[in-house]
């Protein structure tokens, strides 16, 4: 990787990070990246990311979608299953994020898994599916105790 485009990672990087109202610098110079690495797995995670903080959901899925599914990791799964759940395409949602059911008995926990059964759960809710969802919040819940949007939901 050339000093060039380093920089260029780095700038992208910074508008990407910043709470800013118009997010177009940080799309503009995300794109550009994307584009000059051959979409390497970490600029089109960088580019969806900008690109869903701006409502940009289809785009972001676009971006995501240039990765290869074995390099998608949690996080590039968890993004996805938002802009679906943004999108109202539930089903896409649960897919997005492996399907799904019913929780696992046994299997990972901590912060990631929770965040994805949040998702999962807050799919099903959409779905008309309380049932579904509350086992998906309890799932949470178990993964990672801290998972307060998973407590707020079981409350609603």
């Amino acid at each position: 990787m050339d000093a060039a485009t380093r920089a260029l990672r780095a700038r992208a990087r910074e508008y990407a990070s910043l709470a800013m109202s118009d997010a177009t610098t940080g799309i503009f110079l995300a794109d550009t990246l994307c584009a000059l690495s051959g979409h390497a797995r970490e600029d089109c995670e960088l580019l969806a990311q900008v690109l869903a903080r701006d409502g940009q959901h289809r785009r972001a899925l676009t971006a995501l979608r240039r990765v290869r599914d074995g390099e998608m990791t949690t996080a590039m799964r968890a993004l996805a299953g938002e802009c679906l759940l943004a999108m109202r395409d539930y089903e896409g949602c649960l897919e997005a994020l492996g399907g799904g059911e019913t929780p696992p008995e046994r299997g990972a926990r901590g912060a990631e898994e929770a965040a994805l059964s949040l998702l999962r759960g807050r799919a099903y809710e959409a779905m008309e599916s309380r049932t579904r969802a509350v086992r998906w919040y309890k799932h949470a819940l178990t993964c990672d105790a801290m998972c307060f949007g998973a407590y707020e939901a079981m409350l609603a």
